[in-house]
């Protein structure tokens, strides 16, 4: 496939706002990237749409952490833009999407109600009933009361994992997991600020001396430090 339909406004579509809330820029880049990767495999010979790549290659690609994607990919996957059946990354809606030659191409496979772009290989009536499975598996868990979820999950539906990720300094976990809980930060603002506080010449030091513990930062509420003002050098 040469291209596909970009819609203009598409940054304001519900479920990449909440991928930009989670993931920022990183996810948003990789989900475009994702659909252009499933979209570049798409031959007359092969109209299924898979994503080929694993969560290590593009993470590669981007120079992040694989477990990092993993959690990017596996979240695109929760809130529906891909889908995941029997491990295989998918994205039929860009059959809606394709350029005009493959659109052809769909139209004249759709003439016989068993070549409709699915998994390679699946029954198209098994992928359907797999799907709808997973589905209802994921609207039964949603249906859990927050009593009954383990602490990770709570941990994670809070974005701590996030700021986890980002901190430097990785000691006291527990104690972190209590301070987020109780202060409940924005993570965008939390973020922001670890992306200026890391490259401070306190935190930079070798022995990590000046970087106060994960605990110690959210009870203070250091992400609503200031950030220094750098003069401007005159030319």
């Amino acid at each position: 496939m040469k291209w596909f339909k970009h819609d203009s406004d598409a940054s304001n579509d519900a479920k990449l706002k909440k991928l930009r809330i989670k993931y920022g820029a990183q996810g948003y880049g990789i989900y475009w990237y994702c659909l252009e990767l499933i979209a570049r495999n798409v031959e007359k010979h092969n109209l299924t749409f898979e994503l080929e790549h694993d969560a290590e290659i593009i993470a590669d690609d981007f120079k992040l952490s694989s477990d990092l994607v993993q959690h990017i990919m596996s979240f695109m996957v929760d809130i529906g833009l891909f889908e995941n059946t029997t491990g295989v990354i998918t994205c039929l809606k860009m059959a809606t999407r394709t350029d005009e030659y493959t659109q052809k191409l769909i139209q004249s496979n759709k003439k016989s109600p068993d070549n409709i772009p699915t998994l390679s290989g699946d029954n198209p009536k098994k992928s359907v009933l797999i799907e709808e499975k997973r589905r209802e598996e994921i609207r039964t868990e949603e249906n859990i009361t927050d009593k009954k979820k383990p602490l990770r999950t709570i941990v994670l539906d809070n974005y701590f994992e996030d700021f986890w990720y980002k901190y430097p300094k990785k000691v006291g976990k527990e104690a972190a997991i209590k301070s987020w809980n109780k202060m409940k930060p924005d993570i965008l603002l939390v973020i922001d600020a670890l992306n200026w506080q890391i490259e401070t010449k306190q935190w930079q030091q070798e022995d990590g001396k000046y970087i106060p513990n994960p605990a110690t930062y959210l009870n203070q509420g250091r992400w609503m430090d200031e950030a220094p003002i750098i003069d401007s050098i005159p030319f």
